[in-house]
């Protein structure tokens, strides 16, 4: 599959986590020697848990949980300063995408020198010179992606989100588990479903788009929408004790993962950039702020006639739309995606945002927090739009969300 060869990590798939899934990609990157080191989300999995003893046992490991959302640089400094004691030769990786990140990091700050804040923003004071220890990661949410991407997402010093680039990034292979995504609660499933889909989207109204990203990212895109319903209920189902399995949120994981192999090659675009300054200013979780942003950006990007086409042939593939008008299509398209937030319970505009401090982006109050989105101009991500975004378009997508 195309998907598969344009990926440079070794991609595992399986039912269940186990020991065995572990040696055997160990055995494949000749990495059965020497301390692990695995960075794992603070929260306890007894299946995590029972295979982590299983390979202590074997292997001499060290567990790191110093994980928070929108990982900060100075946990992941204190995280390296432990990991040099144990002088690792492989790191592996087990949780969300902040988890992740964090390992992709610290995998890389034991090769490269200096802090990560150093590495970070338009100012940077150093690049990525070297490959990191070998890599391996494993998520357990449905839509973060990173396990297969060159990008990683930090937090710096001064409380800005910055996305750090680099093929050195990158990881050496990546696990799939269904196991590990059958517990995911509802809530998560759609807001990591959610933020798969908007990679999906990026990808496509990227201005480094090529056949074989646009190829993948529709392929994600369908597998995402299609799934993606069927993985909340099923999560829901489960929370009220009637387990179905896990099938569809692992066939959403699955989609998840051709998201990334797609923004892998392009970078993420516009949406991504507003959320950023949405999570870092009123604590919105990453992918409920992709969502947020969704219709805004997507009707912006979709009156080029390039990217026009493409959602046009994802909706014919969906049966959104039938015949061959292509603005129709496009247009029915777009109301799934708002029809689809709305059924997974993601809100569409500052009201309906718990965390946001609401009042604070009425038009005729403090301007401030207006202002506080005219940041997205200095993220790399916003010149990867198609169509050029400026400050006047910025403020239009800002007020369209206040009601």
């Amino acid at each position: 599959m195309i998907e598969f060869l344009a990926s440079q990590v070794q991609i595992v798939e399986t039912k269940t986590f186990s020991l065995d899934v572990i040696n055997r990609v160990l055995l494949y990157l000749d990495a059965n020697d020497g301390p692990i080191l695995i960075i794992k989300d603070p929260r306890s999995d007894p299946v995590i848990e029972t295979v982590l003893d299983k390979l202590s046992i074997e292997k001499e490991i060290t567990v790191l949980d110093r994980i928070v959302p929108n990982p900060e640089c100075r946990d992941i400094d204190i995280m390296v300063e432990s990991a040099k004691k144990l002088k690792p030769n492989l790191i592996i990786g087990i949780g969300g995408g902040s988890t992740l990140d964090s390992a992709k990091a610290v995998a890389m700050l034991l090769i490269n020198q200096g802090k990560l804040d150093e590495y970070l923003g338009r100012d940077a004071i150093r690049k990525v010179l070297k490959n990191g220890i070998p890599l391996v990661l494993v998520p357990t949410t449905t839509g973060t992606g990173s396990e297969v991407t060159r990008f990683g997402v930090y937090t710096s010093g001064c409380g800005r989100k910055h996305t750090l680039a680099s093929d050195l990034l990158r990881p050496n292979a990546a696990i799939l588990c269904e196991e590990l995504v059958s517990s995911l609660p509802a809530f998560l499933v759609a807001i990591t479903g959610f933020d798969a889909l908007t990679h999906a989207l990026e990808a496509l109204w990227n201005k480094n788009a090529s056949a074989v990203s646009d190829s993948i990212a529709e392929q994600a895109f369908i597998r995402i929408y299609n799934s993606i319903r069927k993985a909340w209920k099923e999560a829901a189902d489960s929370e009220k004790e009637r387990y179905p399995g896990a099938n569809e949120r692992y066939s959403l994981l699955c989609g998840a993962n051709l998201a990334g192999i797609a923004f892998d090659k392009t970078g993420t675009a516009a949406i991504h950039a507003l959320s950023f300054v949405l999570s870092e200013m009123w604590h919105v979780p990453h992918g409920y702020a992709c969502a947020f942003f969704t219709d805004a950006v997507y009707d912006i990007n979709s009156k080029n006639e390039y990217v026009a086409n493409k959602l046009f042939r994802i909706a014919r593939e969906l049966s959104i739309a039938d015949g061959s008008n292509i603005n129709n299509a496009v247009k029915k398209l777009g109301v799934a995606i708002k029809r689809l937030r709305s059924d997974l319970g993601l809100g569409s505009d500052f009201d309906s945002l718990e965390n946001a401090m609401v009042s604070q982006f009425h038009p005729n109050g403090r301007g401030d927090s207006f202002a506080a989105f005219d940041a997205c101009l200095d993220d790399p991500k916003m010149n990867n739009n198609i169509i050029p975004i400026d400050l006047e378009l910025i403020r239009s997508i800002i007020k369209r969300k206040v009601i």
